[in-house]
């Protein structure tokens, strides 16, 4: 079976969550890029909850935050351990002063296909809510759900005051998706939204260029797709490996702090990662370009169903060059 026929069976549900604040807040990229502690302790106060006492019943918090490894030794070894099944996609919009009242969206791809995990994220986001973005500010409500079809129309799928129970979303396949998204130009770039925090035997990889990024975007699809989907698409990674050796490369990624870890400001140890456009052409790049663009849909490197390593794929013409940052 060749890929893109695997792939009609990659299922997903792309949602646009609308937050309403209850207090007024500033909201930047750091703080977005810090939720991965607050969501998962709003995960285990509501999603236990709402497992307990159901006989038979899934661990809610595992299959949305923490999927378990897989059975067979041998991919084990093959596939890294995938991570949460949704994937949060901030943008630069995002940041701005929000008053009370006003709204922010949150996209968010959910992978697998399972409707009952879109209550279950509703859940953990309106327990956030109560808490808020931040430790002391920026309290919210869950005003409204929206999901994206196949034609990339958003329709509204749950507004407040209506059960999550009875919520159903558009499926997406990554096969119609690629077929309808994919551009046909082979020269594109990577345009990183967020830092992608790139780990090389436990240490940060500061310098990126693509023969080096594409083995972690490999890495990340198989290991998504493995998980949520039960498919192995790739057969011989050498032979896509050589692929992204072979295109050619205008390289403009540099690293990026974003925030610093301890509270001593003299001895704050700073934490970021990746950031800027990387951009191939040739030939070869239709062969990695599925890769490329549902990375696209999972992010990349450290925290990247929290936001991080989120990047956008576009077509890259002669302007972006003479332009390039």
């Amino acid at each position: 079976m060749n890929l893109m026929s695997q792939l009609e069976h990659a299922e997903f549900i792309v949602l646009r969550f609308e937050l309403r604040f209850l207090e007024a807040i500033d909201v930047d990229m750091a703080m977005l890029l810090r939720l991965r502690r607050s969501l998962r302790a709003a995960g285990q106060y509501a999603l236990y909850a709402a497992s307990s006492g159901q006989d038979g019943q899934t661990n809610r918090f595992g299959a949305l935050f923490s999927p378990p490894l897989a059975d067979d030794p041998v991919a084990r070894r093959r596939f890294q351990r995938s991570g949460a099944a949704f994937v949060l996609q901030p943008t630069t919009e995002m940041c701005r002063t929000y008053q009370r009242g006003e709204y922010m969206s949150l996209s968010v791809v959910l992978w697998g296909g399972q409707q009952q995990q879109i209550g279950d994220f509703a859940l953990v986001l309106k327990a956030l809510g109560q808490s808020g973005l931040r430790y002391d500010a920026g309290k919210f409500e869950l005003a409204a759900i929206h999901g994206e079809d196949s034609s990339g129309h958003y329709s509204l799928l749950w507004r407040s005051g209506q059960p999550l129970q009875t919520l159903v979303a558009p499926l997406r396949d990554a096969n119609w998706w690629l077929n309808s998204t994919l551009p046909p130009s082979d020269k594109i770039q990577l345009r990183f939204i967020t830092p992608a925090r790139l780990m090389n035997r436990q240490r940060p990889l500061f310098q990126a260029d693509f023969t080096r990024l594409f083995p972690f975007i490999l890495r990340r699809v198989s290991s998504m797709l493995y998980s949520y989907s039960y498919l192995e698409v790739v057969s011989d990674a050498g032979q896509l490996l050589d692929a992204a050796a072979q295109v050619v490369v205008e390289n403009q990624l540099r690293w990026q702090d974003w925030r610093s870890l301890g509270p001593n400001p003299e001895q704050q140890q700073p934490l970021g990662g990746v950031m800027g456009k990387i951009c191939v052409q040739g030939p070869a790049v239709q062969d990695i370009l599925p890769f490329l663009a549902l990375g696209s849909l999972m992010n990349l490197g450290k925290n990247a169903a929290y936001g991080a390593g989120h990047y956008v794929l576009e077509e890259w013409s002669d302007d972006d060059r003479n332009h390039g940052e």
